[in-house]
C-alpha cells in the first residue's frame, strides 16, 4: 500500500474526475492572445517581454509630450481584444494514463516519477486538465524536461534545477513539482525581464504550494470573474493618468475620459 503522500485522496481525486470532464471547467479559459505564446522559445518570449517594457515607455514618451501614440493605442485594444475573447476547448475529457504510457515516460526521463504524479495521471487523465493550460501530457512533460535541462536554460548560462519537473503549462511559463519534497514550484518567467542576474533567475522560482494535493485543492476552489476588454482597457487608461496631459486627456472619448480615476481629472480638465 502507498503511503498516503504518494497518493491524492480519495474525494479529491472524485472531483478532480468530474472537474477534467466538463469542458468548460478542464482548464482555466483561453484567450485567442495564448497561441502565439504557447509557440514561443524562452528567447522568444524574453525577447517579447522586453518589447512590451518598450512599448510601455514609449506611450509613457508620448503622453508626456502632449500626444497621443495612435500606433500603440491601437496595438493595446488589439492585444486587449484577444485576451478577452476566448478560444474554444476540446469537448472529450481527456484520456488516462496507462502503465506503459507511465513506462516510457520514465525510460526517457531517466527517472522514476513522482508516486503522486503517477497517480493523477493513471486516475484522471494524461494531461489536459488543470489550472493554468492544463497538465502537460506525458510526453509533452519529457519534451519539455528534456528542453529545459538539454542546454542552459538561463539567460546567462544558468542551469535548470533538474529536481524541477514541469507539469503544468502556466502563462508563460510552468508550474514545477520538486521531485525531492514534492513542493509545488512556479517557474515565474516575467521575473528575468527585469534582470538576467543568478539572484533574478533565482527568484524566478517561486513556491506555491506545499505538495500536489494542495495545489489541486486551490484550483478546485470558485475562480474570480473573468477579465472583459472594458476591464482591460480601463487597467490601461488608469495606468497612463499619472503621466497625462490634459491635450492626451481631451484628444480622448468621453467614455475612455470616463476612466480617467477622480484624482487625476481636476489636473486633466475633465472636471
Amino acid at each position: 500500500m502507498a503511503d498516503a503522500a504518494e497518493r491524492l485522496s480519495p474525494e479529491l481525486t472524485r472531483r478532480l474526475i468530474v472537474r477534467a470532464a466538463d469542458p468548460g471547467k478542464r482548464i482555466a479559459p483561453q484567450s485567442q492572445f495564448m497561441p502565439g505564446i504557447q509557440t514561443m522559445s524562452l528567447g522568444g518570449l524574453l525577447g517579447s517581454l522586453l518589447g512590451a517594457s518598450s512599448d510601455l515607455q514609449r506611450v509613457v514618451a508620448g503622453n508626456r509630450e502632449g500626444r497621443v501614440d495612435y500606433d500603440m493605442h491601437a496595438k493595446a485594444e488589439e492585444i486587449a481584444r484577444q485576451m478577452s475573447t476566448q478560444a474554444p476547448q476540446a469537448a472529450a475529457a481527456p484520456p488516462r494514463a496507462d502503465e506503459a504510457d507511465l513506462a516510457a515516460a520514465e525510460a526517457a526521463l531517466g527517472f522514476a516519477l513522482p508516486a503522486v504524479i503517477r497517480h493523477l495521471y493513471t486516475s484522471v487523465g494524461n494531461g489536459g486538465f488543470g489550472p493554468g493550460e492544463g497538465f502537460l501530457t506525458l510526453t509533452e512533460l519529457v519534451e519539455e524536461y528534456h528542453g529545459l535541462t538539454r542546454a542552459p536554460a538561463g539567460p546567462r548560462g544558468q542551469l535548470w534545477p533538474e529536481r524541477l519537473l514541469p507539469i503544468v503549462k502556466m502563462d508563460p511559463a510552468f508550474d514545477c513539482i520538486d521531485r525531492e519534497s514534492g513542493e509545488i514550484i512556479a517557474w515565474d518567467v516575467e521575473e528575468l525581464a527585469e534582470g538576467s542576474s543568478n539572484g533574478h533567475w533565482e527568484k524566478s522560482f517561486k513556491p506555491v504550494a506545499t505538495d500536489l494535493e494542495a495545489y489541486l485543492e486551490q484550483w478546485l476552489q470558485p475562480p474570480a470573474p473573468q477579465k472583459t476588454l472594458e476591464d482591460y482597457r480601463a487597467a490601461h487608461i488608469r495606468d497612463m493618468a499619472a503621466t497625462m496631459t490634459p491635450q492626451v486627456a481631451r484628444a480622448m472619448k468621453p467614455e475612455y475620459q470616463a476612466m480617467i480615476p477622480p484624482e487625476h481629472r481636476k489636473r486633466l480638465g475633465l472636471d
